[in-house]
């Protein structure tokens, strides 16, 4: 989720909303880039047994290979080492 635009989902009024109501007016961002703690998350990953990690992004703003490749440079570099 871009950092920048998290305004849909922590705006007062929202408690009744459903999720794709929430979701509908978030950016979403390469991983390593955005809001989302996920050193925090996947230093739980090797307790919780995950064995293979997947990256899914659903609305690409920049090139489709520099997109996944800054993910997948995020995830092989920082937090599966």
């Amino acid at each position: 989720m871009d950092k920048k635009n998290t305004a849909s989902l922590t705006a007062a009024g929202n408690e009744n909303k459903t999720s794709m109501q929430l979701l509908s007016g978030v950016s979403f961002a390469e991983v390593g880039t955005g809001s989302i703690n996920f050193r925090q998350i996947f230093a739980q990953a090797k307790q919780a047994g995950v064995q293979h990690i997947f990256v899914e992004q659903d609305k690409i703003t920049i090139d489709p290979f520099d997109s996944i490749t800054k993910s997948y440079n995020y995830v092989k570099n920082v937090l599966v080492k």
